[in-house]
């Protein structure tokens, strides 16, 4: 019978990479469950397009701030001596990276086109919104990554891939890299704000029909549930944020626990729970929260108290958002 001559260790290797890379992937599709890739039609168009945007922007970040580390391994250990791993070796990584960063430049341009175009709707919307500020702001530091790469392939690589034992080089590469690390830090940041803001459009948005806003108006809430009594109102009732307040009472009697959370959910869409901790005012016995309900439908508002150690109440309002 003839044996494998591949080693036990190199087994073991590819084994903890491929399940390393398969964490990794179910944790980049985590953000997918929340967020406005579930709000916009068609789905599983956002669905692809977000997944591949994460996955790329993950790959760029994590492998720029890599090349970093690397390159920081590899410089002399003092001024002037031989560098730790042979110049040659640095540049033929550095190519290859090169060449895999320009792949996900395009994936990352056509997801986040496609994305922009689905939630966005128009030119419009990027000057008239939040939403499309905070995107505006996003693409021109992206623009900014994408020119420092640029610089990076067609400038700084060729005169390594020429002279790879000049330091100066190196030098200027490592800066390079740090400038758009920097950048990439930020894209992130403003990412962040995007996913906490609502986009504020409507299906008729998005086909290019103009549509005239609801109204704001005051919605009353009320619950009985478990010995949970929730008496308070909704505003404006309108997609987006909301104000919520309300005042608790457990058996009859008014209670201020801090420990209450609010949630919201719109079944049809599968989408949420969106959540909101309320701030207790203490002279008056109302709780206040500001509650994200990006579209329009039919949302379940869950109020959970914690009354003792073995007693926490549930209550479900359902509200109408326009």
């Amino acid at each position: 019978m003839r044996r494998s001559t591949v080693p036990i260790s190199t087994v073991r290797i590819c084994r903890a990479r491929i399940w390393t890379l398969g964490c990794a992937a179910l944790a980049l599709a985590a953000p997918l469950l929340v967020g406005h890739t579930q709000t916009v039609q068609p789905v599983w168009v956002m669905l692809a397009a977000d997944y591949g945007h994460l996955v790329t922007g993950a790959f760029w970040l994590g492998g720029v701030t890599g090349l970093l580390l690397y390159l920081h391994a590899a410089r002399p250990a003092t001024r002037g001596g031989c560098p730790r791993i042979p110049a040659r070796q640095s540049a033929a990584m550095l190519a290859r990276f090169s060449r895999f960063a320009l792949y996900s430049v395009i994936l990352l341009a056509v997801s986040g086109t496609l994305m922009a175009v689905l939630i966005v709707g128009s030119w419009q919307a990027l000057v008239t919104t939040g939403y499309g500020l905070l995107l505006t702001i996003k693409l021109i530091i992206v623009g900014a990554v994408i020119a420092v790469a640029a610089w990076n392939r067609t400038d700084l690589l060729p005169r390594i891939a020429r002279h790879p034992t000049d330091e100066r080089q190196w030098v200027s590469l490592r800066r390079t890299l740090t400038a758009e690390t920097i950048l990439l830090v930020a894209v992130l940041a403003v990412t962040g704000f995007l996913t906490n803001t609502s986009p504020a459009t409507t299906p008729e948005h998005a086909h290019g029909t103009e549509t005239t806003a609801p109204t704001a108006q005051e919605t009353a809430l009320h619950a009985e549930s478990q010995g949970l009594t929730v008496d308070g109102t909704i505003t404006p009732t309108t997609a987006g944020k909301n104000t919520v307040t309300f005042r608790l009472e457990y058996e009859g009697e008014p209670i201020t626990t801090e420990e209450v959370t609010v949630e919201a959910r719109l079944p049809e869409q599968e989408l949420g729970p969106f959540t909101a901790t309320p701030q207790l005012d203490a002279a008056t016995g109302q709780y206040a929260a500001t509650l994200t309900m990006p579209v329009s439908g039919e949302w379940q508002i869950q109020v959970t108290t914690r009354i003792d150690t073995y007693t926490q109440p549930i209550a479900m309002i359902p509200v109408t958002v326009r």
